[in-house]
């Protein structure tokens, strides 16, 4: 049972909060920025300087000056564009029925031209009877958290594959866009060494098919946690 209306007493406060927190983060941002600008006289220095430095955090490598600049090049038209996006439900062991659920989602866009865009997302449900059917043998015996979000990565790309190939169009460039990053972080934290080199062996499988026809493949993070500059910006100031 939720109270609503003692839940809506708590919201002033929380606004406010999030509103001091932006404010931080804006400020962190400005500062940021103003130390990466600083760095840019000595950026060679600093460069040499991190890749000595002793840390046990990740560093990002200077190639270049950070105030260098650089237009895009024009995007050609027509343009094959083709992306997926998956997610999950993933097993609950203090609920009935146990099962988890699977969702990969596929599209393509041909830019520049009248063509309709192909759309389609495809579920599938795990659950004891088809994992014993072998339907999804590779989580089988480890139906974790990491093993479903290593699974439909594993799906996502295999699909992004089979769009990129059935959506590309004789001289025009296309471009295959994952979801998130291409690093499969989740492999490190599985139980089962044997089951996490079968994702990887899989994994370069698939990057090899995007490699042996051509397609190139890129991803986007849209909230990356990743603090490599940040380490970087610590050195300079450290």
């Amino acid at each position: 049972m939720l109270d609503l209306y003692r839940l809506a007493a708590q919201l002033p406060d929380f606004s406010q909060h999030r509103a001091g927190e932006r404010a931080r983060a804006a400020s962190l941002l400005e500062r940021a920025l103003a130390c990466l600008e600083s760095c840019d006289g000595c950026w060679e220095d600093l460069r040499e300087r991190a890749a000595r430095a002793d840390v046990s955090w990740l560093v990002a490598r200077l190639r270049e000056r950070p105030a260098g600049r650089h237009a895009p090049e024009p995007r050609p038209t027509p343009v094959t564009v083709v992306a997926t996006d998956g997610s999950q439900v993933f097993p609950d062991r203090h609920r009935e029925p146990h099962c988890y659920l699977l969702n990969v989602s596929r599209l393509a866009f041909q830019y520049g031209t009248h063509e309709a865009p192909f759309i389609e997302a495809v579920p599938m449900l795990g659950y004891e009877q088809k994992l014993m059917e072998n339907l999804l043998d590779e989580i089988h015996h480890d139906a974790s958290d990491e093993a479903i979000s290593a699974r439909r990565d594993e799906l996502e790309l295999a699909a992004l594959l089979d769009t990129a190939r059935s959506a590309r169009v004789e001289g025009r460039p296309l471009v295959a866009v994952a979801d998130g990053t291409l690093i499969r972080w989740m492999l490190r934290a599985m139980r089962d060494a044997k089951q996490a080199e079968g994702f990887v062996q899989r994994y370069a499988a698939l990057l090899e098919g995007f490699r042996a026809e051509r397609l190139p493949l890129c991803s986007y993070v849209s909230l990356p946690r990743n603090t490599e500059v940040t380490n970087l910006l610590r050195i300079h100031v450290g």
